[in-house]
């Protein structure tokens, strides 16, 4: 079993679900909460640094504004 490191407030979760061999990648954003799963454990790391810059930059679209057909 892969020991977890504590990630800060904000930074998002990377962990290996038991029994799979993929990584999962989660993060919320306001209160939206996204989640991915990548091959390895690096890809998931420049995932999270992706989309925390983008939120930090006011990319990344407001939950209410979406529509379905968008």
């Amino acid at each position: 079993m892969t020991k977890r490191r504590r990630r800060g407030k904000g930074e998002g979760s990377i962990y290996q679900p038991r029994g799979r061999t993929d990584w999962r990648a989660e993060i919320r954003v306001g209160t939206k909460r996204l989640v991915r799963y990548f091959k390895t454990q690096r890809e998931a790391q420049l995932w999270l640094a992706q989309v925390r810059v983008e939120a930090a930059r006011g990319l990344l679209p407001e939950p209410s504004k979406v529509t379905l057909g968008e």
